[in-house]
């Protein structure tokens, strides 16, 4: 049996330490926001020991709702009173102390529970939400009298998403996204001070990392460089890009923008560059720019067709189109 939990700070918001320790109990862990996670505890043995091990490790309260589904599990922790018949108190029978509430509902107690609120907690979102308050649906039992035929007729394929959601029907599964992914490039330094040779290591980091991100379509949204001195002492910062991107140039002014706010007083023996929660790339995005640029020979008959096509309009319009692996350069067109 599946056994999903719903974790969410009490006091809105939860630092990376929190999810540490989880990360050490279960690897299956789904971020929602800084503050809220779906935890898959499936197969992580005897439940009792397992959360009794994490409120001994974890940092401040945090609420707790374990069910079999995502859907219940979130309910379980955003109605803590409407579960209260439904469960069992984990918090009082295991004697936790961070953990609570922490309520673990009953399997057979499911659609019972659900009966009992309002078609909120069934995450169906505003648009589908105002429609089945406009056919005078507002609380989970009134979907309940609605067969799914009649469910579909009324609103058409969602009418089977409904059905299900009343009944805590969830297939969904937990997407593991923690740890952030990141991409790491790190260079063992002879105790190098000088500024040009670091330059140097420094440039050959942005490259290895500019390729890794686009063999994997990523482009970096945040970075940090991290500089360790001779005498065992660590050095870091962390900046983000203006907007993501996996270019050498951009990646490069950024690490040496980085280099030039620390405070470098003896010889280095390791540089780490790092590329925190890469986004995947977008090949072609449009914005305005205020300045014509050479327009690139490969892209001229498109550029004649868009001045054609705009001509009589006046429309400003600006294409960033990355080309095939060289991507030698960008063009911007504008025409008055």
């Amino acid at each position: 049996m599946r056994l999903i939990a719903y974790v969410q700070g009490t006091n809105g918001r939860l630092n990376t330490k929190a999810w540490d320790v989880f990360c050490s109990f279960t690897p299956q862990i789904e971020l929602v926001t800084d503050a809220a996670a779906f935890i898959d505890l499936s197969g992580c043995g005897s439940l009792p020991s397992l959360l009794r091990q994490i409120d001994q490790n974890i940092y401040g309260e945090h609420s707790i709702g374990i069910a079999t589904t995502k859907l219940l599990a979130k309910a379980a922790v955003l109605a803590p009173k409407a579960i209260i018949p439904f469960s069992v108190n984990l918090t009082k029978v295991l004697r936790l102390h961070k953990l609570k509430p922490c309520a673990h509902l009953f399997a057979n107690k499911e659609q019972v529970f659900l009966a009992n609120l309002p078609i909120e907690y069934l995450n169906l979102g505003p648009s589908l939400q105002e429609q089945l308050n406009k056919l005078g649906l507002f609380r989970v039992a009134d979907v309940l009298s609605i067969t799914q035929q009649q469910l579909i007729y009324r609103l058409g394929t969602d009418g089977t998403l409904v059905y299900q959601s009343a009944r805590g029907i969830d297939h969904s599964k937990v997407e593991p996204n923690y740890p952030p992914c990141s991409i790491v490039i790190e260079k063992s330094l002879d105790h190098v001070f000088n500024q040009g040779a670091l330059s140097m290591v420094l440039m050959d980091c942005c490259t290895s990392l500019s390729n890794e991100l686009r063999q994997t379509g990523k482009a970096a949204t945040l970075c940090r460089l991290a500089l360790t001195t001779d005498d065992g002492q660590k050095l870091a910062t962390e900046r983000k890009l203006s907007s993501p991107s996996n270019e050498l140039l951009k990646l490069w002014f950024l690490a040496q923008s980085m280099l030039n706010t620390l405070t470098i007083s003896t010889p280095l023996t390791s540089l780490k560059l790092t590329a925190i929660e890469p986004v995947p790339v977008s090949l072609q995005q449009l914005s305005l720019f205020e300045r014509p640029t050479t327009i690139c020979q490969g892209l001229n008959k498109i550029l004649s067709n868009l001045r054609y096509r705009f001509a009589d309009t006046k429309t400003y319009l600006a294409s960033q189109i990355q080309l095939d692996r060289y991507e030698q350069m960008l063009s911007f067109y504008r025409h008055e």
